[in-house]
């Protein structure tokens, strides 16, 4: 699958989480059976199988990053995402690093990281096996998503795409958007 396709089945699965209705506990059942996480799961290993891709491993490894941070960030009832494959994670932890070793980040992934090691820092801080990120992440602005942020930079680009959109319409004056 290349990027366009993954997008299309995400926002398959986003409706699917967003019909599911009841307590938390009822709507995670819900996803369970009716297949959302495992769909996750396997859209998550395709966004890791692209890493490597010349012309889309970068927003590739953007979105299975996201993925694997929103599964630790917000509960599964809300984004279908659960489960996601330990050995994928770790592929993309080590992507990460040789990028971060290499000076292969863009600036959209510079902003990102401090974002979400600033709301669940035990995403990254328990990995040993990450020097480049740990220093990346104890030296980089914290805030610096503040100034670069543009939702408008996210359409068509997974869940990843739709929660820094929402991100940035929560304070238009601030992004520089107009709510809507």
């Amino acid at each position: 699958m290349n990027l366009e396709a993954l997008n299309l089945a995400e926002q398959k699965l986003l409706s699917q989480v967003g019909s599911v209705t009841g307590l938390m506990e009822e709507k995670s059942l819900q996803l369970e059976q009716n297949g959302t996480f495992a769909e996750y799961g396997k859209i998550y290993e395709a966004y890791v199988d692209l890493i490597e891709s010349e012309t889309e491993g970068l927003e590739a490894l953007k979105r299975s990053l996201f993925l694997l941070w929103y599964e630790q960030a917000e509960p599964s009832c809300f984004t279908g995402v659960s489960g996601l494959s330990k050995t994928a994670s770790q592929k993309v932890f080590s992507s990460l690093e040789r990028r971060i070793e290499t000076g292969a980040l863009d600036l959209e992934l510079q902003w990102m990281l401090p974002f979400y090691n600033g709301i669940t820092e035990w995403v990254f801080e328990p990995r040993a096996n990450l020097p480049n990120l740990h220093r990346f992440l104890a030296t980089v602005n914290r805030e610096i998503w503040l100034q670069e942020l543009k939702g408008e930079n996210f359409l068509e680009r997974g869940q990843m795409g739709y929660y820094w959109t929402s991100v940035s319409q929560s304070n238009p004056v601030r992004f520089h958007t107009n709510a809507s």
